[in-house]
């Protein structure tokens, strides 16, 4: 099954939440019905149970949401996960306030997901923390989720790409931490290490909570909705930093900068950035007729260049050494108390 057609306008349109909430995550806000029949709540049996109590039992469950009695059953016994679209339907028969009494239960308890009854579970997380964001920003730069027609072929892959051991480790003990998934890992050349797991419900969770194309992404990558309009900064900083971990370099003048062929995201990091206090420029380049454009957000002046390092920075060890090294001089200052600190950490 394809999911929608994901592009900036429609996703950003679609992902605009209460401001207030902009940090947290909740498992009924996803913002489509795409794949919810397949993906399965783990961990909410006492709540399932609750639902079908107040609607009447197991038996008029099933000829309200035309399921088996069997499925209801198993659902109400904890014997089997009930599907994202069954919950829903369950739900909506209930009154506002019990309804609401039961999303306010479900949101607050640890839930696993899987998709059917597959062993992989991911641990749906309550927030978007600075990790999670740091890793949609990776993925959005060097990662790789398989497109539909893989999809069709049961191909749901998801790879990032790394030029770093070290690099790789990081985010691999970040998705661990954040979404409970263990990373399997390939070595794609000499220098290009993999990272990737197989999953349909990591696929589910990117592309509806984060917008994140699959199939060829790189002209059409954007900032998600809920990361742009965060009010919380350090989720801002460790997003920017994922995506020049990735796709930024640092040029031989000392210059920071990050390419992409999509101008979409090119415009909203020159505003994330702007709103921060750091200036910068912006860059277009053409290969050749056949390439398409590479824009960049470049970061030219000594002043955008230390704010840059003071207040976002770089976790890929060897440009964060390297833009150390360049800066070594101004970098580090004594405190009041005459105590070193560094202010390149968060």
């Amino acid at each position: 099954m394809s999911a929608p057609a994901m592009n900036p306008q429609s996703y950003l349109k679609r992902a605009k939440r209460d401001s207030c909430m902009q940090n947290s995550l909740s498992i009924f806000d996803a913002p489509s019905d795409w794949l919810k029949n397949d993906v399965m709540l783990h961990g909410i049996a006492p709540e399932v149970k609750d639902i079908a109590l107040r609607l009447g039992g197991a038996p008029k469950v099933s000829r309200l949401i035309g399921v088996s009695y069997h499925a209801s059953k198993e659902w109400t016994l904890g014997r089997r996960p009930i599907s994202l679209a069954n919950l829903n339907k369950t739900l909506n028969l209930c009154n506002e306030n019990f309804r609401k009494e039961m999303v306010q239960r479900i949101d607050s308890k640890e839930i696993f997901l899987s998709c059917k009854y597959s062993p992989h579970k991911l641990r749906f997380p309550k927030e978007i923390s600075p990790d999670l964001a740091y890793c949609v920003g990776v993925i959005l730069g060097d990662g790789s989720l398989a497109g539909n027609i893989s999809n069709e072929k049961g191909n749901w892959r998801v790879a990032v790409f790394f030029d770093n051991l070290e690099h790789r480790a990081l985010y691999d003990s970040i998705i661990r931490k954040e979404l409970d998934l263990v990373q399997i890992h390939r070595l794609s050349s000499e220098h290009c290490y993999v990272s990737l797991c197989c999953s349909k419900v990591f696929h589910w969770f990117l592309r509806s909570y984060f917008g994140v194309c699959n199939g060829f992404k790189s002209s059409r990558i954007f900032v998600p909705q809920n990361l742009l309009d965060s009010t919380a900064i350090e989720v801002k900083k460790a997003f920017l930093q994922g995506l020049f971990d990735t796709d930024g370099t640092i040029t031989k003048r000392g210059y920071v900068k990050y390419a992409s062929t999509s101008k979409v995201i090119i415009d909203q990091v020159r505003l994330l950035l702007n709103s921060i206090g750091i200036e910068t420029k912006f860059g277009q380049w053409l290969k050749a007729e056949k390439f398409l454009p590479l824009y960049t957000v470049e970061l030219r002046s000594k002043d955008s260049v230390l704010k840059f390092a003071r207040l976002i920075n770089f976790r890929h060890p060897v440009k964060l050494a390297k833009l150390t090294d360049a800066n070594k001089n101004v970098l580090v200052a004594p405190s009041s108390s005459g105590q070193g600190f560094d202010p390149l950490g968060f």
